[in-house]
């Protein structure tokens, strides 16, 4: 029914997706053949904008997106290849919204080789957009904890994509992201303990970028005499 132009449009007005995406949790009571004919259905109706809406806008109490957990849920399980190529065509359809593809990267934090698998390089765009901006700091560059704690996972992935995509990489952090350097650097305190994954970053930018060399250096200027553990930033930068 999801297949042709008027399935797509039926399984969207009768709000199909809603209905059918448990369906993909493994359960006794739920087989290949449920868990697939939904996958179809979603990644169908995700290529229009209003089944794109339908799977992000179902969300739990605290605001937790369902359909996008219950999708990355049966990602998680390496089995059945087909029905897993139609769940990441899916992930890859929602992304084409902003806030799905916040969506979707936000729940991928915690699995790395996942949000590569779906993504791969393009996630360097949500990712650096979760960090805090500098007007989030004080004047001694210090941040709230519970901040620090929402940026490591993110640091992590963005080194690991850095790392195995170099100037693919860069390019996303040069060309789609605002000032990527800016939102990293103060992450070059090493009291953050996250050091070395912010230089596989920056190096790839830095190497690849005059502008973002620029913003650095106005950030040198601003904030490099600032003391950390025995040092100043701008020596823990060279």
């Amino acid at each position: 029914m999801s297949i042709n132009h008027d399935g797509k449009q039926e399984c969207i007005d009768n709000q199909v997706i809603a209905r059918s995406y448990t369906y993909l949790i493994a359960g006794d009571s739920r087989c290949y053949e449920d868990a697939l004919n939904t996958s179809l259905i979603l990644m169908s109706c995700s290529i229009h904008l209003e089944g794109k809406n339908q799977i992000v806008d179902l969300i739990d109490d605290v605001g937790n997106p369902l359909i996008i957990r219950a999708v990355i849920s049966r990602l998680e399980k390496l089995d059945f290849p087909d029905l897993r190529k139609n769940l990441i065509v899916t992930l890859t359809n929602v992304s084409e919204l902003p806030r799905g593809f916040q969506d979707i990267t936000r729940q991928l934090l915690s699995n790395i080789k996942i949000l590569d698998e779906v993504f791969g390089a393009r996630a360097v765009k949500p990712l650096h957009n979760f960090l805090p901006k500098l007007t989030e700091y004080d004047e001694m560059l210090t941040i709230r904890k519970e901040d620090a704690m929402q940026a490591y996972p993110v640091i992590f992935a963005l080194s690991y994509l850095f790392k195995k995509y170099k100037e693919a990489a860069a390019d996303v952090a040069i060309n789609e992201t605002i000032n990527f350097s800016e939102k990293l650097a103060p992450f070059i305190n090493p009291e953050y303990g996250v050091q070395k994954e912010v230089f596989a970053c920056l190096a790839e930018v830095l190497t690849n970028d005059a502008y973002n060399c620029h913003i650095l250096q106005k950030f040198i200027l601003k904030y490099g005499e600032l003391p950390v553990k025995g040092s100043t930033l701008k020596h823990e930068m060279f």
